[in-house]
């Protein structure tokens, strides 16, 4: 396992960190199994985890593309990414301008990424947050230009290397769990059951609601009938045990992983569904 590698997007509510957490509560036989992230995000399980044999796929068409294209031309992606870190030094209103680019059509697969992944490091907390039109809208940072790293090498090579060999794909979770067999291990990051009201869920135009929650409840249902299984990260409230009562829930307190202010993040509650 290289230690070194982590995650090249910042991620509501990433897991790298957490991972070390989660992995003591992986089925006894995880190392036999084929490893499913239908849910991908940032990829910090993934990252993290390492597994020998993975699948991986997101309903964001345009994170799956940038993945693909760490995985494929790395160095392609990087060329771009780096005349964004010029350019963002030199130019305030530089942000918008690629925020524009990207959301009427990149002109590559690799200028898409590029454009990705420096709206991530250079935008507003690091959210991935669209409107009812699918197009981006998050704005710039606080970050005073030229004081945030775009393009780490390091961080994108490695991410390179562990991602050959794996499957990814664009694609719904609903489609990701359609094929699998009781070889395959399942871990859902969905966003979480909503704390309050306002609590950010919108990671596609289409949102994920408690209703969504309660479909993905049916699938989970139908995992274990099929023997398959999972795991999955939560928020810890009384909708999680009416939604997802039928299954283990372990309680975990943990720190929200991205905020507008270190000094003001605080504990959540959290918690781990498995069907064993």
């Amino acid at each position: 396992m290289n230690s070194s590698v982590k995650p090249f997007l910042k991620w509501v509510g990433g897991k790298y960190t957490l991972a070390i957490e989660l992995k003591k509560h992986l089925p006894n036989n995880f190392d036999e199994l084929n490893y499913i992230e239908p849910m991908l995000g940032g990829a910090g399980m993934f990252f993290n985890l390492q597994p020998k044999k993975a699948i991986l796929s997101d309903i964001n068409k345009k994170l799956i593309i940038t993945y693909q294209s760490i995985q494929n031309n790395v160095e392609g992606v990087i060329s771009e990414l780096k005349k964004h870190e010029l350019n963002h030094k030199t130019n305030e209103d530089y942000f918008y301008d690629v925020r524009e680019y990207f959301n009427k059509g990149c002109e590559t697969r690799e200028g898409l990424a590029a454009a990705f992944i420096y709206l991530n490091k250079t935008n507003f907390n690091g959210l991935y947050r669209v409107n009812n039109k699918g197009e981006f809208n998050v704005p710039k940072g606080r970050t005073t230009s030229g004081s945030v790293t775009i393009c780490d090498e390091k961080v994108l090579k490695n991410c390179s290397d562990l991602l050959k060999g794996v499957e990814l794909y664009w694609k719904s979770y609903e489609d990701a769990l359609k094929d699998l067999n009781k070889h395959c291990f399942v871990y859902l990051d969905p966003p979480y059951l909503p704390q309050t009201d306002v609590s950010f869920t919108k990671y596609s135009k289409d949102g994920f609601s408690v209703e969504d929650h309660q479909i993905l409840s049916k699938h989970c249902k139908d995992l274990s009938q099929r023997g398959i299984k999972f795991m999955m990260s939560n928020a810890e409230n009384d909708y999680t045990y009416e939604i997802y009562g039928d299954f283990s829930i372990k309680p975990l307190t943990v720190y929200h992983s991205l905020g507008p202010d270190k000094k003001t993040r605080k504990k959540a509650k959290e918690c781990i569904i498995t069907n064993y």
